[in-house]
């Protein structure tokens, strides 16, 4: 019987190989579904949630990750009292509604997103860079009234299948519309 033993220079073609390997290896074993891109939401193979509902679920997601995001930076950085203690408020709710979110779509075999999506990110880093003076303004303008408004609109989706997913939705627009209202109430100088 031949003995077969690697040469030190074909360690590189294997490193080379590996990828393709994987890859084979990959699409002969039952595999998660990948709804919104690489780190976007992951179906699993027996989950029987349809996908239009878990990429509702991924949606939904970003933006109350965003929040949460958005409301810790301001509650460090705001200059008024107010917008402080609106984004405190929208760290704590948003961040009890996500974990309702992430625990509703677990128990449906969804793995959902824990960053925001590009746009909100590209806006964090805006809104950190900003100075104070300009800060409480711009974070108002967007997490107190375009975000919960766009929240708004998602959670009012009619094409929700799963009654969960429904009850979840009118549950959190009612939260997201007293935090239009409480965002309106803040006076801004």
């Amino acid at each position: 019987m031949r003995s077969f033993a690697l040469a030190p220079a074909s360690f590189p073609t294997l490193r080379r190989l590996a990828p393709a390997f994987a890859l084979l290896m990959a699409l002969h074993a039952p595999h998660a579904m990948a709804v919104g891109g690489p780190e976007g939401a992951t179906i699993a193979p027996d989950s029987k949630v349809a996908l239009s509902d878990a990429r509702w679920m991924e949606k939904v997601a970003r933006i109350g990750i965003a929040e949460v995001e958005m409301g810790k930076l301001a509650a460090q950085q705001a200059k008024q009292n107010e917008v402080r203690m609106f984004a405190q408020t929208m760290v704590e709710r948003h961040g009890a509604a996500n974990e309702e979110l992430r625990a509703l779509a677990a128990r449906k075999g969804v793995l959902l997103p824990v960053r925001p999506d590009g746009a909100h990110a590209r806006f964090l880093k805006k809104l950190a860079a900003l100075p104070a003076d300009k800060f409480d303004k711009e974070y108002m303008t967007r997490a107190g009234a375009k975000d919960q408004t766009d929240a708004a609109t998602l959670l009012q989706d009619e094409k929700l299948k799963d009654p969960e997913l429904q009850a979840y939705a009118a549950k959190t627009l009612s939260m997201v519309k007293r935090h239009f209202e409480m965002a309106r109430d803040v006076r801004m100088p």
